[in-house]
């Protein structure tokens, strides 16, 4: 990731910095995965995207998407932004 990398997660909050995401991910693994389904992972020069589904210990489900904009489409490119969209499901 670069140092400025921006977070946005869509409907909730932007984190700028890597170390604020870095904040967010060990926050958000209190909430462990006991399921990952993953529907499609498209890639396409500087741009890269993932949707599906996981399952939480707490039964909780969440549909997904995240869109990565890399710095280039070179193998040791940074992500320098990330678009999540988040929706819990019943």
């Amino acid at each position: 990731m670069k140092d400025d990398v921006i977070w946005d997660i869509v409907g909730n909050k932007q984190i700028q910095g890597k170390n604020h995401v870095a904040e967010l991910l060990i926050q958000m693994e209190k909430d462990r995965a006991t399921e990952l389904h993953i529907k499609n992972n498209i890639t396409h020069g500087s741009t890269g995207s993932i949707n599906g589904t996981i399952v939480l210990d707490n039964k909780k489900s969440y549909t997904f998407c995240n869109i990565y904009n890399f710095t280039s489409a070179g193998r040791t490119s940074k992500i320098k932004e990330i678009t999540s969209f988040v929706i819990e499901v019943k």
